[in-house]
């Protein structure tokens, strides 16, 4: 009955947190303006991407794909 999924459960279950081999992340997207029409979900996905690439360089040393 929640509009998102609270407590993380796949992530504090299987992340690497506590020793797992699986590194997760979990987003929470319930606010308003980001879901609700096409041009909001797509500079919310543009900006997800940015914040993961560089994410995944800080802590990865991955650089995303040209």
């Amino acid at each position: 009955g929640q509009p998102f999924f609270s407590g993380g459960y796949n992530t504090q279950s299987w992340g690497s947190r506590d020793g797992g081999v699986i590194d997760g992340m979990q987003i929470e997207a319930h606010y308003r303006g980001i879901r609700d029409t096409q041009p909001n979900r797509e500079a919310f996905a543009e900006v997800t991407a940015e914040v993961l690439e560089a994410v995944l360089a800080e802590w990865y040393g991955w650089p995303p794909s040209p």
